[in-house]
């Protein structure tokens, strides 16, 4: 006769595939009683709320903000170092505000990073300083015009 596969008998005969499992979920999840997709599929009804919960917790670890993985944990502590540092920049400026740049600026010009061995560009200290680099360029030239005046007046 045409009768249905009993629920433990097609447990026997194979798995069912991603798809139909996924759309047994589906169901269950829309509010189709359990017991009717166990009927319909031919699955035990506790079978079928074990893949509900299997779906819905992966459901809920995709859902996480914070990935429990190496690469995610990797990426956290770079934006906390980065936030880190653009406030110890803020701060720098802010600091800088106080003081006087050019003698600073002038201090810096041709000496080398402690952490790189490159010496500092004029550009990037005209950025820390906040200054034009025309500006940067006269006071240097006014600065360098006031010794050569006073080395000329016998100093």
């Amino acid at each position: 006769m045409g009768a249905r596969k009993s629920p433990r008998r097609r447990r026997e005969t194979g798995r069912l595939s991603l798809q139909k499992k996924t759309g047994a979920v589906v169901r269950v999840l829309s509010g189709e009683p359990v017991e009717q997709v166990s009927k319909d599929i031919g699955v035990e009804g506790p079978e079928i709320e074990r893949w509900r919960d299997a779906f819905l917790a992966a459901g809920q670890e995709r859902l996480k903000t914070r990935p429990d993985d190496p690469a995610s944990r990797e990426l956290e502590k770079a934006r906390l170092e980065i936030e880190r540092l653009t406030m110890e920049n803020e701060l720098l400026r802010k600091r800088l505000e106080m003081i006087d740049w050019l003698d600073i600026a002038k201090g810096l010009i041709g000496t080398r990073s402690a952490g790189t061995g490159k010496t500092y560009p004029i550009t990037m200290l005209c950025e820390v300083f906040d200054v034009p680099r025309a500006s940067l360029y006269a006071a240097l030239e006014r600065d360098s015009r006031a010794k050569e005046l006073e080395a000329e007046q016998g100093g």
